[in-house]
């Protein structure tokens, strides 16, 4: 059935008995659906695969060790600029992300395969009139990009608390098919876990936004962003007409905060069962002792 999974089908997809999959009807990750003139229930695609994709993710952060992850250091900077002018056909400059870092060290994030850079993310806690101005005003026929970010646009790692909107934009390099999906899926977790630290020092974090950026474009639809357009009519035509502004947003209470939500709880999970093993097999050698 188009766009739905039977239980079996389910089951099958995500790789878990029937007592498992219930639980997670019950506590409501996934959607149990009855269609009309239908006694059994089905369960949409979009909830099962997202939830497919999260473990996924999970289970690669944890079977490719020899990457890291971390907070950007100025050092950093002249990788995350050459990745940056790959995608962004109006960059900033190198001068620019530096004075972006000494407003706040907390934007860039990095990451790295056995030492070499091979994704970055940026995440901007943005000024939220700010951004509605310039999405709904903008003055040239162009898509937003970070270059069109002014400095005071960005709250500092002291103001987060005030911070409710964040913009994100990442970028990893282009391999075989599989090590890029690998990249992008640690990239997306990562990103979660930060935001969620950033809600544990007290942003109230309402909504996300990307930049409209080639391969972006498809995984930000996927995981529930809706694109942002102006409104004005000029001459009885649309801006949408004239030229692409799309900024892609995402209600954090909708599709991310499910997402992040799970990222973190299989990742928690996950790292319990190592403690579990590590003190099973400590226990082990000293009885051989």
């Amino acid at each position: 059935m188009k766009g739905f999974y039977t239980a079996k089908e389910a089951q099958k997809k995500l790789g878990i008995n029937p007592d498992q999959f219930q639980y997670l009807v019950r506590k409501g990750t996934i959607k149990r659906v009855i269609l009309p003139g239908r006694k059994y229930g089905v369960y949409p695609e979009s909830d099962v695969n997202q939830l497919v994709a999260a473990i996924n993710a999970t289970i690669e952060q944890y079977s490719k060790r020899e990457s890291t992850f971390e907070c950007a250091s100025e050092a950093d900077l002249p990788e995350i600029y050459v990745l940056i002018r790959r995608t962004h056909r109006r960059a900033p400059s190198l001068e620019h992300l530096e004075e972006w870092m000494r407003h706040n060290p907390e934007i860039f994030y990095a990451l790295r395969n056995k030492g070499i850079l091979v994704g970055y993310a940026c995440i901007l806690p943005i000024n939220q009139t700010w951004l509605k101005r310039a999405i709904l005003n903008r003055k040239h026929y162009v898509t937003l990009s970070l270059i069109d970010i002014p400095l005071s646009a960005i709250r500092t790692s002291q103001k987060l608390t005030t911070a409710s909107d964040f913009l994100i934009d990442f970028e990893v390099i282009k391999g075989n098919r599989k090590e890029t999906a690998h990249y992008a899926q640690r990239l997306l977790l990562e990103i979660g876990h930060t935001l969620k630290r950033f809600e544990a020092r007290g942003a109230n974090i309402k909504a996300l936004y990307a930049l409209p950026l080639f391969w972006v474009e498809d995984f930000c639809r996927k995981i529930g962003f809706a694109w942002v357009v102006p409104s004005t009519k000029k001459g009885g035509v649309t801006a949408l007409d004239q030229f692409d502004p799309r900024v892609y947003r995402l209600d954090v209470a909708n599709a991310t905060r499910h997402i992040v939500r799970h990222f973190r709880e299989e990742t928690e999970n996950h790292e319990a069962r190592i403690e579990k093993i590590q003190a099973g097999n400590s226990t082990e050698q000293q009885r051989d002792q």
